[in-house]
């Protein structure tokens, strides 16, 4: 019979979820996990067999030293291909300049590259609101 005393004990024996057996579980509680939870989140990026949980945890640091390494290095294109995305996230919206350089200069995906790069040629207001004076035929 469970009585709320044990249910108590075996609320405070029970392993967090990231640890839980069922990855789609692990995955999730990769998300909610705090950020000075980093040593946690690190064994769980490198380590964990399931793609799904190391592209949680990517989701989850902001370094670029770590996410350079995904990138290039994990198993799954998932997972590096997340990585780039938050490597190019880093160097779109990044406040800090030397960080965003190093966010660039890690990216290994030229589309990433593309989406941190301004156009060369701006369209001009006028060239998108102007129509052609040829005639049609």
């Amino acid at each position: 019979m469970e009585t709320p005393l044990k249910t108590l004990i075996d609320r405070f024996r029970a392993k967090p979820e990231w640890q839980h057996p069922d990855p789609a579980v692990r995955a999730e509680a990769v998300l909610r996990l705090h950020a000075h939870e980093r040593e946690t989140l690190l064994a769980l990026l490198r380590d964990d067999p399931d793609a799904r949980v190391r592209r949680a945890a990517v989701k989850k640091l902001h370094e670029v030293p770590l996410l350079a390494e995904r990138a290039r290095e994990d198993a799954d294109e998932g997972v590096r291909e997340e990585a780039d995305s938050q490597l190019s996230s880093l160097a779109i919206h990044g406040q800090d300049a030397a960080r965003a350089e190093a966010a660039v200069a890690s990216m290994r995906e030229a589309r990433h590259l593309a989406e941190t790069t301004p156009p060369a040629f701006p369209p001009s207001p006028t060239s998108t609101t102007r129509r052609s004076s040829s005639p049609s035929r």
